[in-house]
This record gives structure tokens, C-alpha cells and sequence, in this order.
């Protein structure tokens, strides 16, 4: 196992929509730059209340792992967040706008209530891989401030998370499964603790499409009994002792999607123990020129700083048996808030949101540097657009003696506008074809 000082320097994130819940992606992970993050769960000990006779407490219980309010900070870019931002929103539709440059347009309302749950892979510079699954946003938060940085976090809750690196097919061709779950305290002990699965029948049966045997370590034999696999089922694992692979509460599960080249003898590797994985970023558009407004009756007016909130509200179940929190949804009604603050220069906006009227509000951020040379339209950029905002804040004050400020808290709502009838739309241009 790794030992020693941890360089949080060389930490690496990416990210992948999941279709199976908490299942493992093997492929179609996205690198992004990010600020900090905070993935981990939260430990709770449960403490036992019996009495022993000399006056000391007995040994607590390990009781749940909470896996919410997971934060990951950000610079927001048009390349790197997209695929996350899509999936925080809902819908895309996607247009060619020129050459290599593409429009994203990310509406809630086109897609359906519930969206596809997120895996995100951390490298912590430990050794121990780290898949955070089943993930689902929870808030998500845009702000933008001088020198006019667009950054902000999002929010996940996870269902679990693995410690089962990637397998690696050793012997054959054939389609990889998704190992996860947490290795039982004796595997980890191993000074090698490496899984292998190896096909020891790959004639289908009653019951299964295929049977399995499985070591732990590359000097162990496969002297366990058969497993019958099944295409597209939870398979537990076996070691060769016929001990489970897993702690009782979190199996170590094979999932293969099919059976696609199956063939005896074929054999897979997952490493307890895995090095982190060959980053591939994105091209860099970093975005350096912004533009936030407040819109009434056609006047636009500059604020001095602006920030969008998100929220989408999860269903987190409590859970008696077991450590993780499995089931987790979306239930409740999206909110998004704005926030801004500008010099009061008139009274027409305290007017204005006196009286309830709606106000739209926009946060334009570009990179500067078009895709397509001398085409302002390909330039890479975030924008958030919300047409039906109403007041939900304080009126405007005092600060000193030099100034008046309006800073005010919006709440906004979906509309009849025929471009922008969301709560808020957010359009993306990049040179990605699809955040699919």
C-alpha cells in the first residue's frame, strides 16, 4: 500500500454518466480542472450504552457512511464543465454553429424528471482508486465577481463508492465487466491483492451465460468453486476459498453488459492498488470577459457582481442495514435564485421589484478567443439567462457615506418567453459535438 507524504497537487478529477445507478463506468470518462474538492464520506460511530462495571465506555459500532453534500469547486469553462453542467440542468440540443464550434443549449423542461446519475473518479495521489457512484447533483452555484472569474461548486450526494480499479483483460478479447464494492480487512492486508476472474465455462446453461472462478493474487490458483454468471445481472464474488471478496454489507459485484467475444480461459485483472490515469484535458478557453445585466422594459442595466444558485432537491433515504445509502433520487421542485449587487444610480429596479413586476436577468462570460478565426460567434463561452426573476430579498441600503447599493435576491421562474421558457437556460459553446 502507498505510504508517505500525499502531494494534493497532483490530484485529478473526471467524471461519467452512469445509465446503471451506482454501476462503474469502464469508459467515457472526461477530465476537468478544478479549484478543490471535498469527496468523502461522512463516518458515523455508533455508541454503545452498556454498562460493564468498571466505568469505561465499550467500543463503538461502525454505523453508516454518508456519502452528501460532496463539493467540487471550480473555475467554470466552457470545455471542461460542460458535460457537468448538462448534467446538473437536464436537456441538450446541440447545433453546429461554425467549423468546430458548437452551441449547447441545456433546458431542464425539454428532458425528462429524472437524469442520469454521475461517476466521478478521484486520484488522491494514495494508490487507492476512488469512484464515487451513483452521484446526482444537488446545488450548483455560478457567481461572478471582479476581476470577473466565473467560479462557483457543485454539490453531489452519492449512492457509494468503489475502491476496484478498472479491469484489465489479461487472457482474451472478449467484453470487460465493472467490478465494485470495498474488498473485505484481509484482502487489503495482501501484500499483492489484485482480483482475477477467469472464464472456466463459456457454454450457456439454465441460468447462466457463462461460469467464473476468482483469485486473489497474480500467485493464488483458482481452487474455488464455479460461479454462474449471468449477462446484465449482479454477479457477488467468491475468492478461492469460497470466502466472499467483499464485506458483507458491500459485496465485490462483476456486472457484464453482455457476453460479446466470451470464450474459456479469458481473464481479467482489478487492482486493489491502481496509478492514476493519463489526463487528457481539454483545450484551455478560459473565460476572461464578462457581462452581467439586469433587463426591464428593453433598459439593460450593469451590475457589479452576480451569482446564480441551482438547487435540485434529492431523495436520500435512511437506511437501517448496511453502511452506504443506496436509492438515492430527485424528488421536490427545482429552484434557481440570482443575487446581485450594483450601485443605485435610479430607482426604477426598487420600483420595479416593489411592485413585483419581472425583471430578466443574463451572465454572459466569453474566452475572447474564437474557435473559427474572425468568427465572434464560435467564440467559446457560458451563458446563464433567466427571462422571469421576482424579488425575493432586501431593498436597497446605505453602505457609506459615498454610495447607495442595491443588492437583491431573485427568484426565478419559468416563463412564456418562446427562446428562454426555463427558470434558467444555460447555453454553452465549445467545440464538443455532443455532452452526451
Amino acid at each position: 500500500m502507498t505510504t508517505g507524504a500525499f502531494n494534493p497537487s497532483t490530484s485529478q478529477l473526471r467524471l461519467a454518466k452512469s445509465t446503471g445507478g451506482d454501476r462503474k463506468p469502464s469508459t467515457g470518462y472526461s477530465d476537468f480542472r478544478f479549484l478543490n474538492y471535498g469527496l468523502g464520506g461522512t463516518y458515523t460511530l455508533f455508541d454503545l450504552l452498556d454498562i460493564r462495571g468498571d466505568g469505561q465506555a465499550v467500543p463503538g459500532l461502525a454505523s453508516t457512511i454518508t456519502l452528501e453534500n460532496l463539493p467540487i469547486a471550480v473555475n467554470w469553462r466552457p470545455e471542461d464543465h460542460a458535460k457537468l453542467i448538462a448534467a446538473i440542468e437536464g436537456a441538450v440540443a446541440s447545433v453546429n454553429v461554425s467549423g468546430a464550434a458548437y452551441k449547447h443549449t441545456i433546458t431542464p423542461h425539454a428532458g425528462t424528471n429524472a437524469f442520469a446519475p454521475l461517476a466521478i473518479q478521484a486520484w488522491r495521489d494514495d494508490g487507492i482508486p476512488s469512484y464515487f457512484l451513483g452521484c446526482r447533483p444537488q446545488q450548483a452555484v455560478y457567481q461572478i465577481q471582479k476581476p470577473g472569474v466565473l467560479n462557483g461548486s457543485v454539490n453531489l450526494s452519492a449512492e457509494s463508492y468503489t475502491r476496484w480499479g478498472i479491469a484489465e483483460q489479461t487472457a482474451g478479447t472478449s467484453t470487460d465487466p465493472e467490478v465494485r464494492g470495498l474488498a473485505r480487512g484481509s484482502i487489503k492486508s495482501l501484500a499483492d491483492g489484485d482480483l482475477y476472474l477467469k472464464v472456466t465455462d463459456a457454454t450457456p446453461g439454465v441460468g447462466y451465460t457463462f461460469k467464473i472462478k476468482v483469485k486473489v493474487g497474480a500467485a493464488s490458483t483458482y481452487d474455488g468453486a464455479e460461479i454462474s454468471v449471468l449477462i446484465a445481472t449482479d454477479v457477488v464474488l467468491f475468492d478461492e476459498g469460497d470466502d466472499r471478496v467483499g464485506t458483507r454489507d458491500l459485496h465485490t459485484i462483476a456486472y457484464w453488459a453482455n457476453a460479446t467475444g466470451i470464450a474459456l480461459n479469458d481473464v481479467w485483472r482489478i487492482r486493489r492498488e491502481e496509478d492514476k490515469w493519463a489526463q487528457s484535458l481539454p483545450t484551455d478557453y478560459p473565460l476572461n470577459e464578462t457581462l452581467a445585466t439586469l433587463t426591464k422594459n428593453g433598459a439593460s442595466f450593469a451590475v457589479e457582481s452576480a451569482s446564480v444558485t441551482r438547487v435540485r432537491p434529492l431523495d436520500i433515504p435512511a437506511n437501517v442495514g448496511g453502511r452506504f445509502l443506496p436509492g438515492i433520487t430527485e424528488k421536490g421542485r427545482r429552484t434557481c435564485a440570482w443575487t446581485f449587487a450594483r450601485k443605485q444610480i435610479d430607482v426604477s429596479i426598487m420600483r420595479a421589484l416593489e411592485e413585483g413586476d419581472s425583471v430578466a436577468m443574463r451572465l454572459d462570460c466569453y474566452s475572447g478567443v474564437p474557435i473559427v478565426a474572425g468568427n465572434e460567434a464560435t467564440e467559446p463561452r457560458i451563458s446563464l439567462i433567466s427571462m422571469d426573476c421576482r424579488l425575493a430579498g432586501t431593498l436597497p441600503g446605505t453602505d457609506n457615506p459615498d454610495r447607495h447599493t442595491e443588492t437583491v435576491t431573485l427568484t426565478a421562474y419559468p416563463n412564456d418567453d418562446g427562446t428562454y421558457p426555463d427558470d434558467l437556460t444555460i447555453e454553452v459553446v465549445n467545440s464538443q459535438t455532443t455532452l452526451a
